[in-house]
């Protein structure tokens, strides 16, 4: 060991935070090195006013105890032993010590859990004071219960030895983390010393295996090395959640640091040792200036900086600094005596994070820094508004902090240093920073502008295009930085914009990137914008043919997928048509990307897509461990759930329909409806969780309350898409109930994403919406007129649609003008748009077998027959000669086979086309035996 490696561990050895092996060697330097040994005695002065503190009350105890004749220096151990028991508690293991306790692994009797024990040591025990402070403690913990706080269990005394029992956390503390990733051993194999442990569900009785207890600290150290700053991100949320609500109890922690923050195997930071705790609401409490805490991770106010008064934002600085150490591995503020640690902490800003690690997102340096402010007024204003910016990253949202700019570091300066500065070097300053910033601004700006670009892009990729509205934001900052972008930043901005638009705008989108493609001078980008256009052609069209298939196998000819986001929109152009090659991209995409959030998610949507085809339990599993993990990681978020509420309902229906296990299916069932209302609590403001749970109440046959899910659902759609899929599922219930003018309503609110150029499935369904069904309505408000006006205009408006033709001649054959509807009929093109279900392209001489089906000239059995494999394999293909079949079955009085085709029409499962118009009429046959009425 140097004298460089052992200057920057004096600190901690002071501390006596250093493991053995390191404490070792620094030792050993120290025995051959007077340098060090002199360091060591200045460093020694680090524990400033604490120090001197907690000296003065030692010696004043240990008079007092003198005086009282209760010295037990000599009669009471300061270590106990195994075996040994204090009330309900009998130690195992001592694991570590600290300034106001010893920290035991014990067992409590008589629950049989292992918990962490905390013991008020002898000679400190003696003091009212220390015991006052240690109670204070156990009270101040045991009234927060929250999921980033280690909970109390219980606390008592047994001789004059005062002690609380805690949970005992799985895992390690954050410094020891930190220290390994420096020494850069972050090795599976090191020795595990916990500070704490957590219990699982069955609390373990031995040391856990030493994988499990490293899973934590392994990620961690793939986030430290650049890879991961949103990991990161929300442990440091976690801490300032879990801070704040103890900040809104009235406590206060006053030490917070690395060693009091224990990574457990859950992945999240639990904070302990209250040892400094203060209540906010208990007299006295509120000093000014007295210095208590580790003096590396105090702040300005508690150093004595300017006597400002210590409150929750002291704790919301520590966090800062905190953050600062695992994003860089340096502390932003050392010394190598107290009073160089106390003055850097007061005069001088710490080091951007970026210009030690560039890899640094601007956006982390910039809350990092925020909360490093030395004036409380400019910190965030709590530990709650740190953790929501927290989360406002990861989520890739705009931050609330901004950064410093040049007049505001100037003031800054000012302000520490009033006897140095004067106006003449203010305005040295300013003149300076004006030629330092004209020379740099174009490249700042461009710089900036193509950040922007690049989290935008990744907001849209990786977490999720279906809300882009943040997105679009920083496209806007963009472009108000840099108008007119050239080269890779101009390509970027394009396809950025056009994955923003392809949900709710994919004509748009197509244009977009097609400009974005004209742009892009590499092969990958070439491919990339590819496959995004062969999405957005699907998305706009409802199609997996024509262009949309031109433009999936050119990127399959230029390479092929390669990038996890090139298999994930790969995957997307595929996922409604061929669900099974398109989950093997999601599963590509994932293998290529860790924690993949949005592969993830579609990849589960994906496999309900095969379910809802298939209907079979195949890939249920897996589904519910990806959409499982997909709650998990995003747990802010509705739409996981949502999708996995779809899973369950799904299943359930399954075993319904086959009758194979009924509790599996009641079991199901409750998940499905589970998963909806938790999907209702992540995201209050999401129509999402109330859409799966009108699906699951519609599925066990309560329609009341289907509309009512949906109803509560329906105030919160932000986009006319999300409000019409409100009507397209609520007005089928209306009509089943009777409730028809309800059930019309939606149905012209429906319209408009029905009428020509509406895009998507629109020009397919526009004969359902405008037509069949509200023509099936009116017939049963016995106005046959007003039901024969509605579909002949779609009939006469789209003279080439077969769709169009034959839903007509089925309402006139409902009203027994068989004469009309075979005139009807007759009159259609040879050429006329195909019967197909919507995104199927069928063989013309199927087509024409088809409409001879639909119009009772050849019987399914006779096509049967002339079908080859592929055709009889492909359900799709069968949708609309089962569709209309049945409904000429039922206008001739055969209910029964009307029934049966219509069922097999909806087990079609074409993506809701024909099998959802079946699903309407079976839904009303099945609510009233004698519909249809004869004319």
């Amino acid at each position: 060991m140097n004298c460089e490696e052992a200057d920057g561990l004096l600190l901690d050895y002071v501390e006596e935070t250093l493991d053995a092996s390191q404490r070792a060697a620094l030792e050993v330097h120290l025995s051959q090195c007077a340098r060090c040994r002199t360091a060591l005695r200045d460093t020694r002065h680090l524990l400033g006013a604490l120090s001197e503190a907690r000296d003065q009350q030692g010696r004043q105890r240990l008079d007092d105890a003198r005086s009282a004749g209760r010295s037990r220096s000599t009669t009471t151990p300061t270590t106990w032993q195994p075996g040994s028991r204090l009330g309900d508690f009998e130690i195992v293991s001592e694991i570590g010590r600290g300034g106001m306790g010893v920290v035991y692994r014990a067992r409590q009797l008589s629950l049989n859990r292992i918990v962490a024990l905390k013991v008020l040591p002898a000679l400190a025990g003696a003091d009212d004071k220390a015991v006052s402070r240690f109670v204070r403690e156990a009270q101040a913990a045991a009234r927060l219960h929250h999921t980033n706080i280690v909970p109390v269990y219980a606390q008592g005394q047994q001789d004059g030895h005062f002690f609380y029992a805690m949970e005992l956390i799985d895992g390690e503390s954050l410094d020891r983390v930190i220290r390994r990733r420096r020494a850069g051993s972050a090795t599976r194999d090191e020795p595990f010393k916990a500070g704490h442990a957590h219990p699982t569900r069955s609390p373990p009785t031995h040391e856990p295996p030493l994988d499990d207890l490293h899973a934590a600290s392994t990620a961690l150290l793939v986030s430290l090395d650049g890879s991961r700053f949103r990991d990161v991100a929300m442990l440091i949320c976690g801490a300032a959640e879990g801070l704040e609500h103890a900040h809104t109890s009235g406590v206060l922690h006053r030490d917070i640091k690395p060693q009091n923050l224990l990574l457990g195997s859950d992945g999240q930071l639990h904070i302990t040792d209250f040892g400094l705790a203060r209540l906010l609401d208990e007299p006295g409490m509120t000093l000014t200036g007295e210095m208590i805490g580790t003096p590396a991770y105090m702040s300005p106010e508690q150093v004595g900086f300017a006597r400002r008064t210590v409150d929750h934002r002291t704790d919301v600085f520590s966090l800062g600094v905190t953050l600062y150490e695992l994003l860089t591995l340096e502390r932003p503020f050392d010394g190598a005596t107290r009073e160089q640690l106390v003055a850097r902490i007061c005069t001088r800003e710490p080091k951007p994070p970026r210009k030690i690690n560039p890899s640094i997102p601007m956006d982390l340096e910039t809350i990092c820094l925020r909360a490093l402010e030395k004036d409380p007024a400019r910190r965030y204003p709590s530990a709650g508004a740190l953790a929501a910016d927290l989360r406002r990253f990861v989520e890739n949202r705009p931050i609330h902090a901004r950064r410093v700019g040049l007049l505001e570091k100037s003031w800054k300066f000012i302000r520490r240093h009033p006897a140095m500065t004067t106006i003449c070097v203010l305005c040295a300053l300013l003149v300076s920073g004006a030629v330092v910033w004209r020379s740099q601004s174009i490249r700042t700006r461009q710089d900036r502008a193509t950040e922007l670009i690049a989290r935008a892009y990744g907001m849209l990729a990786y977490d999720d295009y279906r809300e882009p509205d943040d997105a679009r934001e920083l496209l806007s900052q963009a472009a108000s930085i840099w108008p007119d972008p050239t080269g890779k930043a101009r390509a970027a901005f394009l396809e950025a914009s056009g994955l923003a638009d392809l949900r709710l705008e994919p004509h748009r989108a197509v244009q977009t990137l097609q400009r974005a493609l004209d742009a892009s001078l590499h092969g990958a980008d070439q491919r990339r914008v590819r496959y995004l256009l062969a999405w957005a052609e699907r998305q706009r069209t409802g199609r997996l043919d024509g262009q949309a298939l031109t433009w999936l196998q050119q990127g399959d000819a230029i390479g092929g997928a390669r990038s996890a986001e090139e298999h994930f929109f790969r995957g997307q152009a595929l996922l409604r048509h061929r669900p099974e090659e398109a989950i093997k991209d999601f599963r590509l995409a994932r293998e290529k990307r860790n924690n993949y959030a949005q592969a993830m998610l579609h990849l589960g949507r994906a496999l309900n897509t095969k379910m809802y085809h298939q209907r079979r339990h195949d890939t249920f599993d897996e589904q519910e461990r990806v959409l499982l993990n997909a709650c998990e990681l995003q747990s802010t978020q509705a739409y996981p759930c949502y999708l996995l509420s779809i899973t369950y309902r799904l299943s359930a229906e399954i075993y319904d329909r086959t009758r194979t296990d009924s509790k599996r299916r009641d079991e199901h069932f409750e998940w499905a409806l589970h998963w909806a209302r938790e999907a209702q609590r992540r995201e209050p403001t999401s129509p999402r969780g109330y859409a799966c749970e009108g699906e699951y109440w519609e599925a066990v046959g309560d329609l009341n309350r289907a509309i009512d899910a949906r109803n509560r659902g329906e105030p919160l759609c932000q986009s006319p898409d999300d409000q019409a899929e409100v009507c397209d599922y609520r007005w089928r219930l209306y009509y089943w109930l009777g409730r028809y003018d309800e059930a019309l309503s939606d149905l012209r609110a429906l319209q408009p994403f029905t009428a020509p150029g509406a895009g998507g499935q629109g020009d397919a369904r526009r004969v359902w919406f405008a037509g069949l069904f509200p023509a099936l309505i009116h017939l049963d408000l016995d106005q046959p007129e007003e039901a024969k006006r509605l579909v002949l205009a779609v009939a006469d408006a789209e003279p080439r649609n077969a769709r169009a033709a034959f839903s007509a001649a089925a309402i006139l054959h409902l009203l027994g003008r068989r004469d009309e509807a075979d005139q009807l009929i007759a009159r259609l093109p040879a050429d006329a748009e195909p019967l197909a279900a919507s995104g199927e392209s069928a063989p013309t001489d199927w087509e024409r077998k088809i409409r001879e089906v639909c119009s009772g000239r050849q019987t399914l059995s006779a096509l049967r027959a002339v079908a080859d494999d592929s055709l009889r394999r492909n359900k799709l293909l069968w949708s609309a000669a089962y569709f209309f079949d049945g409904l000429r079955q039922l206008a001739d009085g055969r209910r029964d086979t009307a029934v049966t085709l219509l069922d097999a029409c909806e087990q079609t499962y074409d993506y809701e086309d024909y099998c959802y118009a079946a699903r309407v009429i079976l839904g009303r046959m099945q609510r009233d035996p004698t519909w249809p009425r004869r004319p």
